[in-house]
């Protein structure tokens, strides 16, 4: 989602909206429970997403903690979401992640530990970035500067389904690049494009991809 809050907090508010209206399992778990925590993995600060999440849970019930690696705020914890092993059992009602799934170093072991961490019947919610790797759309290197420390990452990936599936959002994210990587073929996704069609891709862009509504990844976890 690149790093323009505006549009990225309406996507991610409305994302969580459309779940809460399809499944109204945080009402459900408000109702459930006289007291909820809830935990934010690599966040220092609120957003329309998880404000929409305490309204809806009702807030008076929930106690917000606040977990980062690179913790330098007095309010936040000290916590590596690619080392969760020393986080205890049933630890919290609900879990959420945004804006920081593509730097998962191990997908199935944070989704194991997720799923410890969480009491039964409680949810996880992620913003999802990751797709398969055997097709690239984008596997570009970045970094992240907190501090003394740096970060690396591999920016969104994703395979021939993800493309189709997220259409719109792919629509939208290659017109704000201006331009994909010339490898990429937007018209026969995971395709070799030939060199010819490379070069005219490197002189400039033309193309769109078709149209999709945005979802985010939840999870219910099970009674155990």
């Amino acid at each position: 989602m690149g790093v323009s809050d505006r549009p990225y907090f309406a996507w991610l508010r409305a994302a969580i909206e459309r779940y809460e209206a399809d499944s109204e399992h945080l009402a459900a778990l408000g109702r459930e429970r006289s007291r909820l925590d809830l935990w934010v993995l690599a966040g220092a600060r609120t957003n329309p997403g998880i404000e929409f999440v305490r309204a809806t849970l009702g807030s008076e019930h929930i106690a917000l903690r606040f977990f980062d690696r690179f913790a330098d705020d007095p309010g936040v914890e000290r916590v590596d979401f690619n080392d969760l092993k020393g986080v205890p059992d049933d630890a919290c009602d609900l879990l959420v992640m945004t804006r920081a799934a593509y730097m998962i170093t191990a997908v199935e072991e944070f989704l194991d530990h997720a799923r410890r961490i969480i009491r039964p019947g409680g949810i996880a919610i992620v913003d999802w970035l990751h797709g398969r790797a055997e097709a690239p759309a984008l596997d570009l290197p970045g970094m992240h500067n907190y501090g003394r420390h740096q970060a690396l990452f591999i920016t969104t990936y994703c395979d021939p389904q993800f493309i189709a599936e997220f259409a719109g959002e792919f629509d939208a994210f290659l017109r704000h690049l201006n331009r994909p990587p010339s490898w990429v073929n937007l018209a026969d996704p995971g395709s070799p494009l030939s060199l010819a069609r490379r070069v005219e891709r490197q002189l400039f862009f033309a193309g769109t991809v078709g149209r999709s509504r945005g979802r985010i990844a939840s999870m219910r976890c099970g009674q155990r």
